[in-house]
């Protein structure tokens, strides 16, 4: 965190990270506030807001599902494989990988029937979100890396 009083020129203050989470609803806002002493000790404090903008989902009428799909091993220790369930048409799907903050860290489409590798292998152990669209269909799968 950076510091400028007056005239002087700013100076960087050391800081602690501290991960956490929290539940919010549509159209909610939470706030809070860090509280600290820097070195001199004297007090600081920054406070945070977080908003929850207002959403709706809604299916068109004549909406199917996508197709089955399964994902193995889960959990895993990096490396997930995916497959469309046998029978019917195939219909290729587009698949999107979210870490915990709803980033998308993979992203790829499906054109063809057959086994894909999901490689989480880089990125740190947790719960991540699959997703599976097929035209105005989502189907939301949990993955886990150990």
């Amino acid at each position: 965190w950076v510091q400028t009083i007056g005239n002087n020129p700013p100076v960087t203050l050391p800081y602690t990270t501290y991960a956490f989470s929290f539940g919010i609803q549509s159209s909610q806002t939470i706030s809070f506030t860090a509280e600290t002493t820097n070195t001199c000790g004297d007090p600081m404090s920054r406070t945070f807001t977080f908003y929850a903008p207002s959403f709706r989902l809604a299916a068109a009428p004549n909406e199917q599902k996508p197709k089955d799909v399964a994902i193995y091993p889960n959990p895993s220790t990096g490396t997930f494989f995916l497959r469309q369930a046998d029978g019917g048409a195939f219909e290729p799907f587009v698949v999107r990988v979210f870490d915990f903050q709803g980033k998308v860290i993979r992203a790829f489409t499906v054109a063809d029937r057959g086994i894909q590798e999901i490689d989480l292998s880089g990125y740190p152990s947790g719960v991540y979100i699959l997703q599976v669209i097929q035209g105005d269909s989502i189907k939301s799968l949990k993955l886990e890396k150990l």
